[in-house]
């Protein structure tokens, strides 16, 4: 193999290498925002159990009925928007 295309093999595997680190970057990024979100749900559903709203009985089930069963007048807990109730 020639000089030209020995370097021209490894710029290439370096770029891949390079596109991969920012990918898996990315990634990570995304799966700590939606950790975030996900944590915030269930915060909101512990202090609404505490406050009374809500029996801390209910189901994962149940709780993801309630979501479906939103009313307008009523703004949806947190938990219902990012799915925190799984």
């Amino acid at each position: 193999m020639t000089l030209v295309v020995r370097l021209a093999m490894k710029m290439k595997l370096e770029y891949h290498i390079y596109s991969m680190k920012i990918f898996l970057k990315i990634l990570l990024v995304l799966f700590i925002i939606g950790a975030f979100f996900r944590w915030m749900g269930h915060q909101e559903l512990k202090s609404l159990i505490e406050e009374g709203y809500l029996d801390s009985d209910y189901t994962q089930l149940e709780l993801a009925m309630l979501c479906e069963k939103h009313d307008d007048d009523v703004q949806p807990i947190l938990g219902c928007i990012t799915g925190g109730v799984w």
